[in-house]
C-alpha cells in the first residue's frame, strides 16, 4: 500500500485565538510558530509546542488555533507536552508547568521559582495513576495532578554532582512472560549517567534504592559484546505493553550515546546504532534480563521517539551520517517504513526535524505529521 507523508509546516502565520476581538489602542501578538519543539496527537487533535507558544491542529476539519502568553500561558518556549485524562500538561524551558483543562490554566511554578543553580528546563513528562513524573536537569519532580501540587522530588546522585533526567517510564505489575519480571512494577529513568531503575514500592526518595547496572549487547538478539551503561548518556526512553499489541510481553527501548568506534569489529560498516531494547524476544529465562540488545533496523543518532498505542507503532526520527530519517516500527520493533527527510521537502535544504507523530487513524490514513 502506498505510504503518504504529510509534513505540517507553520511559517510565521498568525492563527485565530479565542481572544482576538481587539479594541482601538489594544495590542495583538503576532508570533512566529515556525520553530516546533514537540508535537503529540490525542483524539485527532495535534498539540504542537513551539518557541512562541502552543497551537492545535484538528485532523477532522483542518482547523488551526494558537495560544500564547496573551491567552494565559505562563511562559514561552514549550519543551514538553503530555495529554492525559482530558488534561494537557505543558512544560517550558524555564521550568514552568501549565495544567490545562477545558482551557482553564493552572500554573505550577515550583520548579521555575526554586533556588536551583543551573538549567530548569522541563525535558519530558510522563503520567501514571494521576501522577506526573517530570524529567528535569536535576532529577525527577512528581506532581499530584488531582491536587495540582508538587508531591516529591527524586535526586539520582549523592556525590555532590547533578544527574540530569531526560525521560521516565513506569510499568504496572503485569507479567506476560518470564522476562517481564525485570520490568514489572518498576520506574526507569534515562539520565546522563546511565539508565536508573527502582521498584515503585521502594522509598524512591532514597538514592540507594535506585540501581544503575543495566548493560548493552552490541549484537542483535545476543548476549555478546556486553558493556555497562553506567556513566553512559541515555537521552530518551520509551516503554509500552506489547501484549496489548499482539506481542509477547512488556517492552522498553532507549536511545544511548554509543558509538561503533567502541568496538570497531562489531559492526562491518561505519553505521552507528543507538536504539537498544530489553525483552525484545521471548525467552524462558530471566538471566541477563537487564541486558539491552541493539536494534539494527534503526541506524544513527535518535532525535525523537514516540509510541502510538492506537496504531501499535513507534515513530522515530534519526540522523544517520547527516541524513535525517523518519522510521516507523511495528509492534515487534521491525522497520516497516523509512523515509529520508530530504525527500519530504526538496526545496528547503535547511529543514530540520525535531518531533513526529502519527495520525490518530494512521493505519487507514497513512499520515505522519
Amino acid at each position: 500500500m502506498k505510504q503518504y507523508i504529510v509534513f505540517l509546516a507553520v511559517f510565521g502565520l498568525y492563527f485565530g485565538s479565542f481572544s482576538q476581538n481587539l479594541k482601538i489602542g489594544d495590542w495583538a501578538m503576532h508570533l512566529n510558530y515556525t520553530n516546533i519543539n514537540v508535537v503529540i496527537n490525542e483524539n485527532n487533535t495535534l498539540y504542537a509546542g513551539t518557541k512562541s507558544g502552543l497551537f492545535l491542529f484538528n485532523e477532522i476539519d483542518n482547523s488551526l488555533t494558537s495560544f500564547s502568553k496573551l491567552d494565559g500561558l505562563s511562559s514561552i518556549n514549550i519543551t514538553a507536552l503530555h495529554y492525559s485524562g482530558g488534561q494537557l500538561i505543558v512544560g517550558y524551558n524555564d521550568g514552568n508547568i501549565d495544567l490545562i483543562t477545558n482551557w482553564e490554566i493552572v500554573n505550577i511554578s515550583d520548579i521555575a521559582s526554586a533556588s536551583i543553580l543551573g538549567d530548569k528546563k522541563i525535558n519530558n513528562i510522563f503520567v501514571e495513576n494521576n501522577l506526573a513524573y517530570v524529567s528535569c536537569p536535576f532529577g525527577i519532580v512528581v506532581i499530584d495532578l488531582e491536587n495540582k501540587e508538587v508531591k516529591e522530588t527524586y535526586y539520582l546522585s549523592n556525590d555532590g554532582t547533578i544527574t540530569e533526567v531526560f525521560g521516565v517510564h513506569t510499568f504496572d505489575e503485569s507479567i506476560h512472560t518470564n522476562t517481564d519480571i525485570f520490568l514489572s512494577n518498576k520506574i526507569f529513568a534515562a539520565t546522563n549517567k546511565g539508565l536508573f531503575y527502582a521498584s515503585k514500592n521502594d522509598n524512591l526518595l532514597d538514592y540507594a534504592v535506585w540501581q544503575n547496572d543495566c548493560q548493552v549487547s552490541l549484537l542483535s538478539k545476543s548476549n555478546q559484546y556486553i558493556y555497562t551503561l553506567e556513566n553512559t548518556n541515555v537521552s530518551k526512553i520509551q516503554g509500552f505493553d506489547k501484549k496489548e499489541d499482539g506481542g509477547k510481553g512488556l517492552m522498553i527501548i532507549a536511545d544511548l550515546d554509543y558509538s561503533s568506534t567502541l568496538v570497531p569489529s562489531t559492526w562491518a560498516s561505519s553505521v552507528e546504532y543507538n536504539l537498544f531494547e530489553v525483552n525484545n524476544h521471548n525467552t524462558s529465562s530471566v538471566l541477563n534480563a537487564n541486558v539491552f540488545t541493539v536494534n539494527t533496523d534503526v541506524p544513527g543518532d535518535i532525535i525523537s521517539i514516540q509510541y502510538s498505542p492506537e496504531n501499535r507503532k513507534s515513530i522515530i526520527i534519526s540522523n544517520d551520517n547527516y541524513t535525517e530519517k523518519i522510521i516507523l516500527l511495528n509492534e515487534f520493533s521491525e522497520n516497516i517504513l523509512s523515509v529520508n527527510c530530504d525527500d519530504i521537502d526538496k526545496k528547503n535544504n535547511n529543514l530540520s526535524f525535531e518531533s513526529a507523530t502519527l495520525s490518530h487513524n494512521y493505519n487507514n490514513s497513512k499520515k505522519i505529521f
